[in-house]
């Protein structure tokens, strides 16, 4: 017997710096007409980075604080390398 697997597009994951995050979300809402839920950050206990995710929009946007996690140092070199922007998509199954 054989399984296929059907992978699809969860989401658009959106990087951005820490001071930027608030705005964004806040026009993204506004365009999409979506609400946006805090994942990650500084209120909430977890990862070193600031995230926010509307499964509705298909849109998170992330932030990384610092380099206490190795996927915050990954954010953290993309917005050195690129500056913010589109950073890849979210697959779930």
């Amino acid at each position: 017997m054989s399984r296929r697997y059907v992978n699809r597009i969860d989401h658009f994951i959106w990087v951005v710096r820490p001071e930027n995050i608030a705005r964004y979300v806040e026009q993204a809402e506004k365009l999409f007409d979506v609400d946006f839920e805090h994942m990650h950050g500084p209120t909430v206990a977890g990862t070193d980075r600031d995230c926010y995710v509307s499964f509705d929009a298909g849109l998170e946007f992330m932030a990384p604080l610092g380099r206490g996690d190795p996927t915050s140092a990954q954010f953290l070199e993309f917005l050195d390398r690129h500056g913010e922007g589109p950073w890849g998509l979210r697959l779930r199954r």
